[in-house]
């Protein structure tokens, strides 16, 4: 569990979720324990 920010924009995540970040420049921070997998399209 933690949370996951873009911006100005924070959400609270948990196992099993899953997140779509538009194409850009952008910082993403993500907090807590857990992992990230990152793809491209």
């Amino acid at each position: 569990c933690g949370t996951i920010r873009v911006g100005e924009d924070v959400k609270a995540y948990k196992a099993g979720d899953s997140f779509y970040i538009t194409a850009g420049n952008k910082t993403v921070e993500i907090e807590g324990n857990g992992g990230a997998i990152v793809t491209k399209v």
